[in-house]
C-alpha cells in the first residue's frame, strides 16, 4: 500500500468522523470506518448478550485480543506520518505519544462507534515492535472537538520490562481490563523482580466520558535468578 492510498483512507477516516451521527435508535458499532486495520473486525470481539448496553445510553467500550490484534498489524496499515501530525494540530489534547512518528513507531486507526452524543474510535500505538498502547477517545458528533481519551491497555516487552494485558465485558456494561506487568525495580540492572497485577473497569458516560475504577491490585516478588555457575577451576 503506497502513502497515497494511506493518505486517502486518513481522509475517509476524518469524513467519518465529520458526519453528524446523532439519533434516537441504540448505538451502532461501526466496525472500520475510515482507515482501520483489515483484521480489526476479526479480533474485536462484541458484546456478549449478558453485557447489554446500559440503559443509561452510554456506549459500551470495544473488546480487543491485544496479542493477536498487536501480532497482525502491518506498517502498511498504519497511517502516514502527514496524517498523524495533521491529526495532532487539529486535536491538540490527544495522547502525547500520537506525536513520536518516527522510524518503528507506528499509529493505527482501528474502529469508529457511532453513539448517540459522540463517536467513539479506538487508536493502537507501537513502537519498535517492543510495546503497544490502546487509546480510546471520543469526539463530538461532528468531528469537530475532542471530548475525552484514555489509555486502556498495554502490551510489549524489552529487556526486564513484560506487560500484558486481557480486556472483557463485564455484565454491567464495564470494560474489565486486567493488567499483568513484570519488571525490575532497578533498571540498569535488567533483573525482573517483582509483578504487578492490576484490574481495572471503564465505563463511557452518555456524554463521551471516561470514568474508571480500580477493582484490585496486587505486587509480588518474583524469585532471584539463580546465580552464575562458578568457573570450572
Amino acid at each position: 500500500m503506497n502513502i497515497q492510498t494511506k493518505a486517502r483512507r486518513f481522509l475517509l477516516y476524518l469524513a467519518g468522523l465529520g458526519a453528524a451521527g446523532c439519533s434516537n435508535s441504540p448505538p451502532e458499532q461501526q466496525i472500520g470506518q475510515g482507515p482501520p486495520v483489515a483484521s480489526a473486525a476479526s479480533v474485536a470481539q462484541p458484546a456478549t448478550a449478558e453485557a447489554p448496553t446500559p440503559a443509561s445510553g452510554a456506549c459500551s467500550l470495544p473488546v480487543y485480543d491485544m496479542e493477536a490484534l498487536n501480532n497482525r498489524l502491518t506498517e502498511e496499515q498504519s497511517l502516514p506520518d502527514k496524517a498523524v501530525a495533521r491529526l495532532v494540530r487539529q486535536y491538540p489534547r490527544l495522547p502525547e505519544m500520537f506525536r513520536k512518528t518516527e522510524d518503528g513507531l507506528n499509529l493505527y486507526a482501528l474502529d469508529t462507534v457511532s453513539c448517540p452524543k459522540f463517536r467513539l474510535v479506538s487508536y493502537l500505538y507501537q513502537g519498535y515492535d517492543y510495546y503497544a498502547y490502546l487509546y480510546y477517545v471520543t469526539f463530538s458528533p461532528d468531528g469537530r472537538q475532542l471530548l475525552d481519551w484514555t489509555q486502556v491497555a498495554t502490551i510489549g516487552a524489552d529487556e526486564g520490562w513484560y506487560a500484558r494485558a486481557g480486556m472483557r465485558l463485564d455484565p454491567d456494561g464495564r470494560l474489565r481490563v486486567t493488567a499483568l506487568v513484570q519488571d525490575a525495580s532497578e533498571p540498569s540492572s535488567y533483573v525482573t523482580d517483582y509483578q504487578d497485577s492490576v484490574v481495572t473497569a471503564y465505563r463511557l458516560t452518555p456524554q463521551g466520558r471516561f470514568q474508571h475504577t480500580r477493582l484490585d491490585s496486587v505486587r509480588h516478588s518474583l524469585p532471584s535468578p539463580p546465580p552464575d555457575a562458578e568457573p570450572a577451576g
